[in-house]
């Protein structure tokens, strides 16, 4: 068991709120045809406050979160986010980064840099610039990104890379894992599209949508690795691990179990975090058990590969216990993908 498992585990037995990811605002400089993130109006006078953030912060302290991401949009349409940033710092929070890290002036950059935060994740579509640019809808925004994230490395903050599978930046995921391999930078590869927070199913049309696809995009991901066995999914725990030890909160202080998934908690401008993590609304998910789910996934070969996703599966089906079919092939990708490594 890794220190973060173990760590994990604890917070889960102890119902202590471990991480907190923070969607600053939903600007952003890029238009990324498959963003998950819906909010026409984008008005940043609704935004939460410095202010605000302090008094979030001060909560979360009181109950020993250890650690805060910061995302939006993308957290450099921010004037103050250095200020959020130093905030979160001062109060001992680790700290990450998630960002397209284009939008930073040279001076904002190096006044990140001087605050430390733990890491910093950038947002790489491919290798090739012409695909990681028509996705973007930004001209010249991989080199941008590329040449924000070789300084930043430079400067020994943590660095890694997030890039969702897709079928129109496919061509360039190896040459875009290749490069995290030479950089020697974690290349941390999502393969579910989510339809965005508002129920949009347009994102989705970029999934892979093929079973032997995923399992190609896998064994580029995962080459070198070691393969290990899963251990069996208990069918009386927890679905998906949202709100079981960590919450999401959105730049208009609307907290749910996680970023993609759109279940209200709460607003924390009028409900603190404290009690929001504490209320009966978040414990009605943690009622919710694999089994219920049905016979369907309960016999399904497949299950303990299943990275089912309850956010999903309110924004495409209208019912967090009716699973998402592109799900299904991810988890018979993974499961074929395994048995292949091992034998």
């Amino acid at each position: 068991m890794s220190p973060e498992q173990f760590i994990d585990n604890v917070c889960i037995e102890n119902h202590i709120l471990n991480r907190v990811c923070i969607e600053l605002t939903y600007r952003c400089n890029e238009r990324c045809r498959h963003c998950y993130v819906f909010d026409e109006t984008k008005i940043a006078a609704k935004e939460l406050s410095l202010e605000q953030y302090r008094t979030l912060f001060d909560d979360l302290r009181r109950l020993e979160t250890l650690s805060i991401a910061f995302t939006g949009g993308d957290v450099s349409m921010r004037a103050d986010f250095c200020d959020i940033l130093r905030a979160a710092r001062e109060r001992d929070f680790s700290t990450l980064i998630l960002t397209n890290g284009t939008g930073f002036s040279e001076e904002t950059l190096e006044e990140i840099i001087h605050i430390r935060p733990q890491g910093i994740s950038f947002s790489i579509y491919s290798g090739n610039a012409d695909e990681h640019d028509a996705m973007t809808r930004m001209p010249g925004s991989f080199q941008k990104t590329l040449a924000t994230l070789k300084k930043v490395k430079a400067s020994g903050i943590y660095v890694s890379v997030k890039t969702p599978v897709m079928a129109p930046t496919f061509g360039g995921f190896e040459s875009i894992h290749s490069l995290c391999e030479e950089f020697d930078i974690r290349h941390e590869v999502s393969y579910h599209i989510c339809p965005t927070n508002h129920g949009n199913i347009s994102p989705t049309k970029f999934r892979l949508g093929d079973v032997e696809k995923y399992k190609q995009a896998l064994r580029i991901a995962r080459r070198g690795k070691e393969i290990s066995e899963l251990p069996k999914r208990d069918i009386h725990k927890t679905i998906c691990g949202a709100g079981l030890l960590s919450l999401s909160v959105n730049p208009y202080g609307e907290v749910f179990p996680c970023n993609g998934f759109v279940y209200r908690l709460g607003n924390i401008k009028e409900t603190s975090i404290e009690d929001i993590w504490n209320g009966e609304t978040l414990r009605r998910l943690y009622d919710l058990r694999f089994e219920q789910l049905g016979d369907t996934c309960l016999n399904c070969k497949y299950r303990d590969d299943c990275l089912y996703c309850l956010g999903s599966a309110l924004a495409e089906n209208g019912n967090i216990l009716l699973p998402v079919k592109e799900s299904c092939k991810i988890a018979q990708a993974m499961y074929e993908f395994r048995e292949e490594a091992n034998r």
